[in-house]
């Protein structure tokens, strides 16, 4: 059991935030007129709202008001003329976010933000946590892109009224809401065998208290693009070939019903999805599975209702997930030849109340508490070759509660939050090859964590100029793999620690009169202490270990411009400096891998009549592969550009029909991304989307 976290940051960790918090002060005080002090006519009333928002819009643009609020969130509205993609496509743009793909479309794609690993990056659905114990990394590529209307990143860890464990930073999928009305269609189709489509039709009484909404879609694709085979001799470009992509292919479908009921006190709401998949495992380069084929299965339920009169919300959700791997030739990992199939179920559920009370005339504001609990069970069953492993089981629950005061206008809002979660798995360990014997588990093994986090905003011009700091603490708690291992050469570590995670950052940001046109600039620090990575223990096994400190920080910079129905735009860059921290001086001050130190997106539309034009550049520089930052293993930088075209025609009753085309990486530039897995070069994509 770990002990508890105190609450307050360290005084080195203050020190530094207090300097940089007085710079970015002294910056805006400097960039203020006289008489800022005063309340402006047209300033916007306390409208109540809880995040920090930038709008980036996934059509390559981007727009909208930047209110104040305790979370620091980008939300990624997901266009429906967008030709195509996937959902970690879609939300590269976001400033802090950086994506490891594992190949082309379909393949797994892992999200990290502002430094922190995978595994410290939390992923909902409607505020209801995906947990994953198994090995706690968030796979965006498992979930369909045509389910989601949105998603919401949070740089800082999820807010406490999701419940469940905080982490570094969380993404936030927001389900199409059941109150769209009518039908729609949209289908698209692109290079190497893109294919798919989407139907829903929506119902909604005469007055408005219930809708639902119906989902269908599928998608194939047999990604057999062309790449750069090197070899696995970079310097040598005598031995280099061009070859095909090969067992990449995937085709998946599924569906969605969502309904809403709106009484005069009791409010609900609640869907079921389901969702198929069946393609290829290829494997990166130099380990590649050409015969090895996989399926994964998923079905979901999700209700909520609430008590508008008393504040109180109850949230409840379950899921099943399978997934078969068919590996007949042995071809991956260690594990003898046949079939693997596991099995992940999940049932949680949320209490939440929320109570709010006006300030007397002297604070002229409000204050707002958000407190509840949550409780939640996994069950993760894996059986191969007729032989099944040990029902592995693990019970949370968590406790949170979370103040915000909005203050003197408001003009000011403080907001602190606390989180406390209690983890107990109850399962024998495995070993990590087959020949080796398992060692009992005494007891059951428990893991505590809290989580305090803090939020201050000041609203130094209403409703334009804004300087805010946030800081948190969580504990990541170590996944179910790290701790017990799992055959096929993974060696479980029951010593391991859980990652203790401090997070940091201080901004200004900027918005004109009226909307139109905002900017933002932040400084983040992002430490991980007892960080956990993967050691080769054996000629043949790896084990989890914590091995010290890792830090990153870095600066954000964001901008964006236009508005519904004109010209649209929207920069980011982000550069940071992610190195190891830890005891070893083999890797002390050595790059984090697979994190570039500066990434960049400039993205825009403009609308001609019926047409509009669209554009967005990305960067990233490189980045190193391997903790030792060996030369050979650095990643090259990669540049893209992609171009897209849309027309509309509507032929009146509120009817639409929209074809866009899509040029991605126009330049062509084909590289490896995460171990050696090789992605697409230039791509078009062709879609109609009709309501």
């Amino acid at each position: 059991m770990d002990g508890l976290l105190p609450v307050f940051p360290s005084r080195e960790s203050l020190g530094r935030v207090r300097r940089l918090a007085w710079g970015l002060v002294m910056v805006a005080g400097l960039a203020l007129p006289a008489g800022v002090g005063a309340t402006e006519p047209d300033a916007p009333p306390f409208d109540g709202g809880l995040t920090d928002t930038v709008y980036v819009d996934a059509a390559r643009a981007g727009s909208g008001a930047v209110p104040a609020g305790p979370d620091l969130v980008t939300i990624v509205r997901f266009v429906d003329a967008s030709g195509g993609g996937d959902l970690a496509g879609l939300l590269a743009a976001a400033a802090g976010l950086h994506l490891r793909r594992y190949g082309g479309l379909g393949a797994e794609s892992v999200p990290t933000i502002r430094g922190a690993s995978g595994a410290q990056v939390a992923l909902l659905v409607d505020g209801v946590p995906l947990s994953d114990a198994q090995d706690g990394r968030v796979d965006l590529a498992s979930l369909p892109l045509e389910r989601f209307a949105s998603a919401e990143v949070y740089r800082g860890p999820a807010p406490s009224r999701f419940g469940g464990n905080g982490g570094a930073a969380a993404i936030n999928l927001i389900t199409r809401a059941s109150g769209e009305t009518g039908t729609g269609a949209r289908l698209f189709a692109g290079s190497f065998g893109d294919r798919g489509g989407r139907a829903t039709t929506g119902w909604r009484a005469t007055d408005g208290r219930r809708s639902a909404l119906l989902l269908v879609h599928g998608r194939t694709v047999r990604n057999d693009y062309l790449f750069r085979d090197h070899n696995q001799t970079f310097a040598n470009p005598d031995d280099d070939r061009e070859r095909a992509r090969i067992n990449a292919d995937f085709a998946e479908w599924g569906g969605a019903l969502s309904g809403r009921w709106d009484g005069e006190r009791l409010r609900g709401d609640g869907s079921v999805g389901l969702f198929r998949r069946d393609g290829g495992r290829p494997g990166p380069l130099g380990y590649e599975s050409p015969r090895a084929r996989m399926r994964r299965e998923r079905h979901d339920l999700r209700l909520s209702l609430e008590d508008t009169r008393t504040g109180l919300r109850l949230d409840a959700a379950g899921a099943r997930a399978v997934e078969l791997l068919h590996d007949d030739a042995a071809e991956v990992g260690w594990d003898p030849p046949g079939t693997t199939r596991s099995e992940n179920r999940d049932v949680s559920g949320r209490l939440t109340i929320v109570r709010a009370a006006a300030l007397p005339d002297a604070a002229t504001g409000r204050v707002q508490l958000t407190a509840g609990g949550d409780w939640g069970r996994q069950w993760y069953d894996e059986r191969r070759a007729g032989a099944g492993d040990p029902l592995r089981v693990r019970t949370s629950v968590t406790a949170f509660a979370a103040l915000r005061c909005d203050l003197y206008g408001p003009r000011l809002t403080i907001a602190p939050a606390w989180r406390w979660q209690h983890l107990t798995d109850n399962f024998p360990p495995l070993p990590a090859l087959p020949w080796l014997p398992e060692v009992p588990l005494a007891a059951p093994h428990v893991q505590d964590a809290i989580s305090p986090s803090a939020a201050a905003i000041w609203e130094a011009r209403p409703a334009r100029l804004f300087v805010e700091a946030h800081a948190s603490r969580a504990l990541r708690a170590a996944t179910w793999v790290e701790l017990f291992g799992h055959r096929g050469g993974v060696d479980g570590n029951r010593a391991l620690r859980p990652e203790k995670i401090k997070a940091y950052d201080v901004g200004v940001r900027w918005g004109a009169r009226g909307g139109g046109r905002w900017t933002r600039l932040a400084l983040f620090s992002t430490v991980t202490d007892r960080a956990v990575v993967w050691v080769q223990n054996s000629q043949r096994t790896s084990q989890a270990r914590n091995i010290g400190l890792t830090r990153a920080d870095g600066v954000e910079w964001e901008a964006g411009g236009g508005a519904d129905g004109g010209a649209r735009w929207f920069a980011n860059v982000t550069w940071q400096d992610a190195r190891d921290r830890g005891v070893d001086p083999a890797y002390r001050g050595r790059r984090l891998p697979f994190l570039p130190a500066v990434e960049a997106s400039l993205g825009g539309a403009v609308p001609a009549g019926a047409w509009e034009a669209g554009g967005e550049l990305t960067h990233e520089s490189g980045s190193y592969r391997d903790r030792y930052n060996t030369p050979g293993e650095r990643a090259p930088a990669r540049t893209l550009l992609s171009l897209s075209l849309a027309r509309t025609w509507r032929p009146g009753a509120g009817r639409a029909l929209t074809v866009t085309t899509e040029l991605v990486n126009l330049t062509d530039n084909t590289v490896y991304d995460v171990e050696g897995f090789p992605l697409p070069g230039r791509t078009v994509r062709v879609s109609l989307f009709a309501r």
